[in-house]
């Protein structure tokens, strides 16, 4: 075979051609032997493939008459069209729905991050969320989150609004409770689609407070508004085994939220001594979470518990009573009793009643007629039981201390406090879980802030630790017995179904 170039013959290194080659014609197979191509024109004259020849101009722009092979090239390149424009096509569909119509944009040249929100969908929910009554195709949305503290002045400026209708915000959105805007505050403008950008509502939903929001109608004379954001309340059942010393830690590391701890401890505090929590106590809960736009904010209430402790079962059930959570064991009785496990509610015991501690100080062996809580200073202390104040007064060695007298068997005395309770003075009357006094570290020979707590019984220091104490559980109201019971009897299934 031989190849002709119609101008200067340059030898090329012989090469594969591909079948829809845009230069060649697609009947060359691409094990033809050799072809040569001086980039311009190319002519073929072997005989085996002259039927296969592409019409080719020459120098004077004639042409050579077609041959056949032509038509099947044209249905490659319509192949090949078609293609491209289903390729370009999907990408267009892709570009155009990929974010859903959101994209990212600065506002005001800070670094908060807004979302143009163009979705139809999302545009009504944003205008159902802040209950507004607009016409959706005719207003566009951004939404911010504040990276700054700013006076809520200075963020009005930026909205182009008079002086004199700043300080009528500011002056009716501080009896509202806002006066700045924080870090994390979560800002929504809604301003009508053009080549402007006119606020007309503005919306503020503050980070620190999870319950309410404020709204700004800068059409409708610049009306302030506060509203409470609806909250929604989950059912959660959960187990915890305590592997240390703290419920604190325990409820952290068994993934519950904080506010149990203080719940529990206002619920039991008559029934589990929390300052003797050991590895291996475990329990039960079924209680109620607080959500608000679907993130968990709280815990509203509990409905039982099971308390594993020290080998004991403890077993609780709420009733609601007149507005009121009361809380009753499984016999139906209150867990109220005639005294607390503790003077405090958080805090360690540093050291125990003995008839011969030795001292931390002076190394003598010494009878230590108390049980010392350690805190620190200006945790308050609180009264054990109901009682009379008997006086208070200050000792070499104990302190200040106040005393306290329940009834005629029993007394109290809390020694080394910082300072008394407003009005805390003889004959004055106290109620169980009182605040009589504060944690302190007075008093000679003292190791740090604790408050020692001596319990008299009948005229002399007994261990409170391990003194029976009388109860004072009284049985439910007839007009709840009958609530309590369909709670308790359906409650104790769904506890016992809960794994630990």
């Amino acid at each position: 075979m031989k190849v002709h170039l119609q101008g200067t013959r340059v030898p090329l290194k012989a090469r594969k051609i591909p079948y829809f080659s845009p230069r060649f014609n697609p009947p060359i197979q691409p094990n033809h032997p050799e072809i040569l191509s001086d980039k311009r024109k190319i002519v073929i004259k072997s005989k085996a493939e002259e039927d296969h020849a592409i019409v080719v101009p020459d120098e004077q722009g004639e042409k050579n008459k077609p041959v056949g092979g032509t038509r099947k090239a044209w249905i490659g390149y319509v192949v090949i069209g078609i293609i491209l424009s289903v390729f370009i096509a999907a990408g267009v569909w892709w570009f155009c729905t990929r974010t859903d119509g959101e994209a990212s944009a600065k506002k005001g040249g800070g670094d908060d991050a807004v979302i143009q929100i163009s979705n139809q969908s999302k545009m009504q929910r944003l205008l159902d969320k802040y209950d507004l009554d607009l016409e959706e195709s005719d207003y566009d949305v951004e939404r911010t989150t504040s990276d700054a503290n700013v006076e809520l002045g200075d963020f009005l400026a930026t909205l182009d609004l008079k002086t004199p209708d700043i300080i009528r915000i500011v002056r009716e959105y501080g009896r509202l409770g806002l006066d700045s805007i924080f870090v994390g505050d979560r800002i929504t403008y809604f301003f009508k689609d053009g080549y402007v950008k006119q606020t007309e509502v503005l919306c503020i939903e503050p980070y620190a407070d999870k319950r309410h929001w404020f709204r700004l109608r800068l059409d409708q004379d610049l009306l302030t508004e506060k509203f409470l954001k609806t909250v929604e309340l989950r059912r959660k059942e959960s187990s915890c085994v305590i592997t240390g010393f703290q419920l604190y830690s325990a409820i952290f590391d068994c993934d519950m939220h904080y506010q149990l701890i203080q719940k529990m401890e206002e619920i039991l505090k008559w029934s589990v001594d929390f300052y003797h929590i050991e590895p291996g106590d475990k329990f039960r809960i079924i209680y109620d979470e607080k959500y608000i736009d679907n993130q968990l904010v709280g815990v509203e209430s509990i409905h039982a518990i099971e308390f594993y402790h020290r080998g004991d079962k403890i077993t609780v059930f709420g009733v609601n009573d007149r507005g009121a959570r009361s809380f009753y064991s499984d016999q139906g009785k209150s867990l109220e009793q005639k005294f607390l496990k503790a003077p405090l509610k958080f805090g360690r015991i540093s050291s125990r009643f003995s008839l011969a501690r030795i001292h931390p100080v002076t190394g003598k062996k010494k009878f230590h007629g108390g049980t010392d809580y350690a805190a620190p200073e200006g945790t308050p202390i609180l009264s054990v039981a109901d009682g009379v104040v008997m006086g208070t007064r200050y000792t070499e060695y104990s302190g200040n201390l106040i005393e306290v007298k329940h009834n005629n068997t029993y007394t109290t005395k809390y020694l080394h406090i910082s300072e008394y309770a407003p009005g805390m003075k003889r004959g004055r009357k106290v109620k169980q879980g009182e605040v009589i006094a504060y944690v302190g570290q007075t008093g000679k020979n003292i190791t740090g802030p604790h408050v020692c707590f001596r319990f008299v019984k009948n005229g002399q220091e007994v261990d409170f630790l391990n003194e029976k104490l009388p109860s004072g559980g009284k049985k439910i109201a007839d007009h709840l017995s009958a609530d309590f019971e369909a709670a308790r009897d359906t409650l104790s299934l769904v506890l016992d179904d809960i794994d630990w």
